[in-house]
């Protein structure tokens, strides 16, 4: 199974365009997203551009890279991580949300796992990144 692009994915989330979010330099506002978990029947609300942004392809690395040196048990179940999104949830704080093919829905995504941004020294330069609309 092939992991789906980040722009993939927003399409199949119904938000924006590829160039639109995630790859764009600053995102741009857009709908409201419901987002299934994997497991379960938690749905996440996401407000495309203000609360949340889909890692470009070098950070969705990165950030996948240190998720499972500090998580080894994630990435044990042998399925491609398509996306991940970096969210500001609410009454909670900034979190990854590791977005795979959907079990039982093909074509679509879901959140596998979500983890706190706080853990990691790198989540402060990410935010300013795609929220401030600075570079490093």
């Amino acid at each position: 199974m092939s992991p789906v692009k980040a722009g993939a994915c927003l399409l199949v989330l119904g938000t924006l365009s590829p160039t639109g979010f995630g790859q764009a330099f600053m995102p741009a506002p857009g709908p409201a997203v419901a987002l299934e978990t994997c497991v379960g029947a938690e749905r996440y609300q996401l407000n495309a551009g203000s609360d949340s942004v889909v890692l470009d392809d070098a950070d969705r690395d990165g950030v996948q890279a240190a998720l499972l040196e500090r998580y080894p048990a994630f990435g044990r179940d042998g399925s491609a991580v398509s996306a991940i999104v970096l969210w500001r949830k609410p009454d909670v704080g900034w979190v990854y949300l590791a977005l795979k093919t959907h079990p039982d829905k093909p074509g679509k995504v879901c959140s596998a796992a979500s983890f706190s941004a706080g853990v990691f020294g790198f989540s402060a330069e990410l935010q300013r990144k795609y929220f401030l609309g600075t570079r490093s």
